[in-house]
C-alpha cells in the first residue's frame, strides 16, 4: 500500500514539477479566456499560436481546439460550421477533426432535421466529398426526408398522393401513387429515378401520358424535362415546364397520417 501511494506521489509530484517548469504561454491562456467566452473561433486561433516545443501545453492546445470545434457543431449554426471548415480545409491538424464531426454531425441530423442534414451537406461538401460511405450517408438522409405520405396541395394534381421507396435494382428512389382514381392506379410509379443533387434539387424522371393522332393513349417516363426541387422540410415542388400540357407546377405536402399501401 506504501508502494503504491509513494507512486502516485512521485507521479503526481512529476506533473506538478513539469507544468510548474513550463508555464502556460500566454496564447494558451488567452484562448482558454475565449474559450469560456464561447468565443471558439478565436480560442482556436489562440490555440493553434502554442508551439509544439510548448510541452506540455501543446498537447493541452489540440485537446481545446478539439473541444472548441466540439462546440461550434454543437451549436447547430451552419454558418460558423461552414466558416470555420472553409477557414482551416487545408490545415493538416484540424482538417481530419473538422470532418469527422461533420460527418458526426450529418448523421445526428439525418432523422430529425434531414432538412438541415441536406444543407449540411451542400455547405460542406467541399471537405466529405470523396470520404467512404458518403453515398450511404446520403441515402439515409432521402430515405428520412421522403418518409411518409405526400398529397398534392396547387396544381391540376390537387389532392393526389404520392409515397416514396426505393428501388431495388437502381437504389434511386421511386414515388408511387398511394391511392386509385383520375389516372393514377394504387402503387403505380409516377416519379421514377430520384436522387438528391444538391442546393435542394432532385434529379428524377416523370410518367407523362401521350395521346397519338387516333385518341390512343401511351405513357413513359421524360428524362432531362421538368424539375423537382425541395420547397421547404415538408414540400416538394414539382414543375412538369417541357414535360407536358396544361398546369406545370404542383406542391405535394407531407402528411401527417399513416401510410397505405
Amino acid at each position: 500500500m506504501k508502494k503504491i501511494l509513494f507512486v502516485l506521489f512521485s507521479g503526481l509530484f512529476l506533473i506538478f514539477t513539469l507544468f510548474s517548469c513550463n508555464p502556460a504561454p500566454e496564447t494558451f491562456d488567452q484562448g482558454m479566456l475565449k474559450f469560456n467566452e464561447k468565443s471558439y473561433e478565436e480560442a482556436i486561433t489562440l490555440f493553434k499560436l502554442s508551439p509544439k516545443s510548448a510541452e506540455p501545453w501543446y498537447d493541452s492546445s489540440v485537446v481545446m481546439i478539439n473541444k472548441s470545434i466540439d462546440s461550434i457543431y454543437t451549436s447547430n449554426n451552419l454558418a460558423k460550421i461552414t466558416k470555420i471548415c472553409k477557414l482551416y480545409e487545408l490545415d493538416s491538424l484540424l482538417k481530419p477533426m473538422l470532418t469527422s464531426k461533420a460527418v458526426i454531425f450529418w448523421n445526428k441530423n439525418l432523422e430529425k432535421n434531414p432538412m438541415l442534414a441536406f444543407n449540411m451537406f451542400d455547405s460542406l461538401r467541399f471537405i466529405l466529398k470523396g470520404l467512404p460511405g458518403i453515398d450511404t450517408i446520403m441515402r439515409k438522409n432521402e430515405d428520412a426526408f421522403f418518409k411518409g405520405i405526400w398529397k398534392c396541395s396547387k396544381g391540376s394534381l390537387k389532392g393526389k398522393e404520392i409515397y416514396f421507396q426505393r428501388d431495388n435494382e437502381t437504389n434511386l428512389i421511386l414515388a408511387k401513387s398511394n391511392k386509385s382514381g383520375g389516372g393514377w392506379d394504387l402503387g403505380k410509379t409516377i416519379y421514377k429515378d430520384i436522387f438528391y443533387m444538391g442546393n435542394n434539387i432532385l434529379d428524377h424522371r416523370v410518367r407523362v401520358f401521350h395521346t397519338d393522332y387516333w385518341g390512343y393513349t401511351s405513357e413513359s417516363f421524360t428524362k432531362n424535362k421538368g424539375k423537382m426541387s425541395i420547397f421547404s422540410s415538408d414540400s416538394l415542388l414539382v414543375d412538369y415546364e417541357g414535360a407536358a400540357s396544361g398546369s406545370r407546377k404542383h406542391i405535394f405536402v407531407k402528411q401527417k397520417k399513416n401510410l397505405v399501401q
